[in-house]
């Protein structure tokens, strides 16, 4: 297991200087972004711990290549996941995505990167996948994005809240890596749907 995570902490390092080589014009703005969508068995939310399972992190590992398979489920309570990605050179088989700079929250086909960030937190005997409001953000509530079926010191499987799947990123017709949270729903349908209320000023 600490083997494991300190190969994942190597590969994120490795990610970050990969997505910064990606370079995007400055003048885009996130309304020229546009979403493919990707299947639900193509694609896999995990919570990641760090520091020995007191903090969690959202790992999103993505099948790109039928050659060999990225991770395997073990069902249970938690499902937890086996990133198989680590055995092999997984280069043009497998994606991932372990910040904010591989992944963001869409909603209602506006980009919400800069507003929300995605976080992993322990509520209770589950971890719950949410998207909270940016610093700055005061006027915005917490959202729900998915939830695992229980906790456990290893790669836990997050499954999606009703309404949010996954896509890839699209700029002017080119699929990007960046992987987005997406829900079609306006911002406020989304907020009433979840039942949350936005802060007073």
């Amino acid at each position: 297991m600490k083997s494991l995570l300190r190969q994942l902490t190597t590969l994120s390092a490795v990610a970050a200087t990969v997505c910064g080589a990606a370079i995007i014009p400055s003048s885009a703005s996130a309304a020229q972004f546009d979403q493919q969508p990707i299947g639900d068995d193509r694609v896999v939310a995990i919570a990641e711990p760090i520091s020995n399972g007191r903090l969690y992190k959202l790992l999103i590992i993505e099948q790109l290549s039928s050659v060999r398979r990225c991770w395997q489920e073990e069902a249970g309570n938690p499902t937890t996941i086996e990133p198989l990605l680590l055995t092999f050179d997984f280069t043009g088989i497998c994606g991932r995505s372990s910040d904010s700079n591989g992944y963001s929250i869409r909603i209602g086909g506006e980009d919400l990167g800069s507003r929300y960030r995605l976080q992993v937190e322990k509520q209770g005997d589950v971890l719950v996948l949410v998207a909270a409001p940016s610093p700055l953000q005061r006027g915005l509530p917490k959202l729900e994005v998915g939830r695992s079926s229980g906790i456990a010191n290893d790669f836990v499987k997050l499954q999606l809240d009703a309404g949010w799947s996954m896509a890839r990123r699209v700029f002017n017709g080119q699929t990007l890596g960046h992987i987005y949270l997406t829900n079609n729903q306006s911002l406020d349908a989304v907020i009433a749907a979840s039942g949350a209320e936005r802060p007073t000023p």
